[in-house]
C-alpha cells in the first residue's frame, strides 16, 4: 500500500529518517549501497515522494550520498557525520553545564556527536563563532543568546544562509527563528505569590535588565503584585548592567545597586534577584546594613545553583531547569534539520519554586524602617 496524505504524515516521515539514518549507520562505511529511492518506498510501502523527503535530510546530515543512475551510497564515517556545534558565552555559568550536560544525555542516545565553543566570557569571540557557523562541518547549532543587538543581527544573516539552528535561553521578538528557555515570566509570577503571601509589598528587583529573560521575570513579579492590587514602586528596580555585554563581572554594580535599596529610610522589606550570583553578593551587603536575612529582609534568587543550600541561611529561589531546556533544544534542532519547511517554535520549559530561610514573614512598616 502506498502512503499519500494522512494526519500522521509528519510522524511516519521522522520514523522513515530515523530508520533509515539507523540502518546507515549500523553499516560503518563509506561508499556502501543502500538501494534507490524506489526499492526503498516498495520495501516499507511508503511513497517515493516520502523517501525522497527523508533522503534529503540525511543527505543533508552528510551520511548518504546520491549517485546518478546508481542509487544512494553511505557518505561518512559515522563519528564524524553528525556534529551539532553548541556556542555559549561563558561555560564556567553553572547553569550552562547544566544545559551542556542535558544536550550530550540525549545526544548520545541519537548518536550525535557534540561539539562545544566556549567564548570565555569575550563577547567579540562568541559573535565570531556563530558567524562562522555556515563553514563549520556541523549539521547544525544550539546558540545560548547574548541578549544584544549585535547577536541578533548575525543571527538574521545566519537564518538567510538556512542554516540550522535554535537559539537557547531566549524569545526573540524580531527574528521568526526557533527558540527554547525557562518559562522566566512565570517563574517571577511565582515569586510575587509567594512574597505576598508573607505579607510583603515593598519588594525590590536587582538584574541584569538588558536580558529579555530577565524582564520576563520582572513582568511576573510585578503582574503578581498588580493583580493582588498591590502596586509596583519601579523605583525599587535596580538595572546592575545597562550596557550590552552580559559577560562581564558585576559585583561592584550589585553592591551600589543593593546599598541604594537598603540604605533608605523605605526600604523594600524583600529583594528579588535575577540570578543566584546577584543575590549571593547581597548576603555581605545585607550584613554590612545591619540586617538579618530571613527576618528583617526577604531575599530570592533565580536558576537553584548548588550555592544555594550552603549560604547563611540557604536561599530560596526559582529552578531553572537548564538540563531539560538543552534537550528540548537539541529536539527541536534535529526535527527542524529533517523538516526545514516546518514553522519555527518558541518553547518555554516550566520552572519550580523553591523555598529557603532566606525568605521569611515581612516586619510590620514601623520595625522594617531603619
Amino acid at each position: 500500500m502506498v502512503i499519500t496524505e494522512t494526519p500522521n504524515r509528519a510522524q511516519i516521515l521522522n520514523d522513515l529518517v530515523d530508520d533509515l539514518r539507523r540502518r546507515t549507520l549500523e553499516l560503518k562505511g563509506v561508499g556502501l549501497p543502500l538501494g534507490s529511492e524506489h526499492e526503498l518506498a516498495r520495501e516499507r510501502g511508503v511513497s517515493r515522494h516520502l523517501v525522497r523527503k527523508a533522503v534529503t535530510c540525511l543527505i543533508a546530515e552528510g551520511i548518504i550520498e546520491r549517485q546518478a543512475g546508481r542509487g544512494l551510497f553511505t557518505a561518512a564515517p559515522a563519528s564524524t557525520a553528525r556534529t551539532v556545534q553548541v556556542v555559549m558565552g561563558k561555560l564556567a555559568w553553572e547553569t550552562m553545564g547544566w544545559l551542556s550536560t542535558g544536550i550530550r544525555e540525549l545526544a548520545e542516545q541519537q548518536g550525535i556527536r557534540i561539539q562545544t565553543y566556549d567564548a570565555h566570557g569575550c563577547f567579540e569571540s562568541d559573535l565570531a563563532a556563530v558567524k562562522s557557523l555556515p563553514e563549520s562541518d556541523a549539521i547544525g547549532a544550539l546558540i545560548v543568546s547574548l541578549h544584544n543587538r549585535n547577536f541578533s543581527e548575525v543571527l538574521f544573516d545566519l537564518k538567510r544562509q538556512r542554516f540550522p539552528f535554535v537559539v537557547v535561553d531566549d524569545i526573540l521578538s524580531e527574528l521568526n527563528v526557533p527558540t527554547v528557555c525557562a518559562d522566566n515570566y512565570a517563574g517571577g509570577y511565582l515569586v510575587g505569590r509567594e512574597l505576598l503571601a508573607l505579607g510583603h509589598r515593598r519588594i525590590g528587583f536587582i538584574g541584569d535588565l538588558v536580558a529579555r529573560t530577565v524582564q520576563n521575570r520582572l513582568d511576573g513579579l510585578r503582574d503578581a503584585l498588580n493583580d493582588a492590587g498591590v502596586p509596583y514602586d519601579r523605583h525599587l528596580t535596580k538595572d546592575v548592567n545597562e550596557g550590552d555585554n552580559r559577560l562581564g563581572d558585576w559585583s561592584v554594580e550589585v553592591a551600589a545597586c543593593a546599598k541604594t535599596l537598603l540604605e533608605t529610610d523605605n526600604r523594600p522589606t524583600a529583594i528579588f534577584c535575577s540570578c543566584d550570583a546577584i543575590a549571593a553578593a547581597l548576603y555581605p551587603v545585607a550584613k554590612q546594613c545591619n540586617l538579618r536575612i530571613g527576618a528583617d529582609l526577604s531575599l530570592v534568587g533565580f536558576d537553584d545553583a548548588s550555592f544555594c543550600q550552603l549560604l547563611d541561611p540557604p536561599l530560596a529561589t526559582v529552578r531553572q531547569p537548564m538540563a531539560e531546556v538543552g534537550k528540548v533544544a537539541l529536539e527541536i534542532l534535529l526535527g527542524l534539520i529533517r523538516q526545514p519547511e516546518v514553522s519555527p517554535e518558541a518553547r518555554m520549559v516550566p520552572v519550580e519554586w523553591k523555598p529557603r530561610a532566606s525568605v521569611g514573614h515581612a516586619l510590620h512598616s514601623s520595625d522594617a524602617t531603619r
